[in-house]
């Protein structure tokens, strides 16, 4: 709130992802407040932030990156997208990435991890077995080396 009302807008996104992240220092874990507060995706969102593009930002590794550069965890930023109003466009686009053969392999995997996650906390079981029958049609894509460590019996 500190950073909002101080209009220190670096330091007010970096703290929501602190949060969604869980990167903060807890003299215990406080998970039981997990219920009521989620991740803070949400207030991102009403800000008209493009989240898709942010998550994607942090999620995706590069070569050279700034020296400021937020790297979200796989785990947490996929449990934050579960929460999202725009989680059905965010599925298309990390389907499209799975399946893209222009991305590097490494980057192809961690958003089919992503995908695992945020689906791991999909409550509404058909809505979590289609995402799955749909991750199943992107994963084919992929070269042979990485479907055979990747498919879903695996």
């Amino acid at each position: 709130m500190l950073s909002a009302e101080t209009t220190n807008w670096e330091v007010f996104l970096r703290s929501h992802l602190d949060i969604m992240n869980d990167k903060f220092a807890r003299m215990i874990d406080g998970s039981y407040a997990y219920a009521k507060r989620q991740t803070y995706i949400r207030e991102i969102e009403e800000l008209d932030i493009n989240v898709l593009d942010l998550i994607i930002g942090i999620s995706l590794r590069v070569e050279n990156p700034s020296k400021n550069h937020y790297y979200g965890r796989i785990n947490r930023t996929g449990r934050a997208i579960s929460e999202s109003k725009n989680l059905a466009d965010i599925k298309v686009e990390f389907l499209k990435m799975i399946a893209d053969p222009a991305l590097d392999d490494y980057n192809r995997v961690l958003i089919y991890y992503l995908y695992l996650n945020f689906n791991y906390y999909i409550e509404n079981e058909s809505d979590k077995k289609a995402n799955e029958s749909q991750l199943e049609s992107a994963l084919v894509s992929l070269p042979d080396y990485l479907y055979e460590k990747l498919e879903p019996k695996n």
